[in-house]
């Protein structure tokens, strides 16, 4: 007689079995999210930042690299005399090497 007054058991284990699985889909996707996000923000961050030590050092090496002259290295072994070398800028080094790898007139 009590029948009717009864929980459907039934249908409250599948509503929960159901809301458990879009709860973890929710939860897994939030987390998927948040990592795009921060790899996101991660990259601009890096793209956008500035490194003014090495940009100074890639700097002067490119001054290094147009100019032209001596250039004093340090010493090779300890006690040693400094090594002095001639630098030629690259596109002339380019020029150079062209001219003597180029084709050899007919003599």
């Amino acid at each position: 007689m009590a029948r009717y007054d009864d929980l459907d058991t039934k249908t409250i284990a599948l509503s929960t079995l159901v809301s458990c699985i879009i709860l973890v889909i929710l939860i897994f996707g939030g987390r998927a999210l948040a990592y795009t996000w921060e790899g996101y923000f991660e990259d601009v961050r890096t793209e956008n930042s500035k490194y003014h030590s090495s940009d100074e050092a890639i700097a002067a090496q490119k001054a290094i690299l147009k100019s032209s002259g001596k250039v004093q290295d340090p010493p090779l072994q300890e006690g040693g005399a400094p090594v002095t070398r001639n630098v030629v800028p690259v596109s002339k080094a380019q020029e150079i090497i062209g001219k003597e790898l180029g084709p050899k007139p007919k003599t």
